[in-house]
């Protein structure tokens, strides 16, 4: 994982906070975020029968595409509710790796994370691509909106992960500027006399 240069007294933002800090803090209000969505959906798993106001606040996402299909569109949201649970459970998992990675200096245990958040921006951008040009086809300034919006989110999501990267890449580089320094003495050998 080695697709940016260590960051040398680089601060996360005109605050002048350290990576390890910023990382903790990025790090805590994404696990924070990961665990309120686990407990929404998990929630709309639980009360099915009343999805419509917990989840989609009174109005069916999908009713419009499948008119007079109710049993599809139930089908289709506990899928979707399913797949947003396990993506809040993963994310939690890899939030608290990070974290404990953070704290015992260990950067192997951040490493799922920041897998994790490059998928997480690949799929913003294919997203944006697909959302985006399929408006861009029926209503021009909806899909402008919708690309460059995307865009802005990309940026901030690709800063935030490269916060967390340098750190990683300065726990991971740190034994070796370390070791550098260390040198071997050798034991002068017995000699027989």
């Amino acid at each position: 994982m080695g697709w940016s240069p260590v960051q040398q007294d680089f601060h996360c933002c005109f605050c002048k906070c350290s990576l390890k800090n910023a990382t903790v803090t990025l790090g805590c209000i994404e696990m924070i975020a990961s665990i309120v969505q686990l407990a929404w959906f998990t929630l709309c798993l639980v009360e099915f029968d009343d999805i419509d106001y917990y989840c989609w606040f009174g109005e069916r996402h999908l009713s419009w595409l499948l008119v007079g299909h109710r049993d599809l569109v139930d089908v289709i949201d506990i899928n979707i509710n399913i797949a947003l649970v396990s993506q809040a459970a993963v994310l939690a998992i890899c939030c608290f790796l990070l974290l404990f990675g953070v704290y015992i200096e260990k950067p192997v245990f951040m490493i799922p994370y920041l897998m994790i958040c490059q998928l997480g921006i690949f799929v913003l951008v294919l997203g944006t691509i697909a959302i985006g040009v399929n408006k861009l086809l029926v209503d021009l300034v909806s899909g402008l909106i919708i690309i460059l919006g995307g865009f802005a989110l990309m940026v901030i999501a690709l800063y935030l992960c490269l916060i967390k990267y340098s750190y990683y890449r300065k726990l991971s580089e740190k034994p070796r500027r370390s070791m550098a320094h260390i040198r071997v003495r050798r034991r002068p050998e017995n000699t027989a006399v």
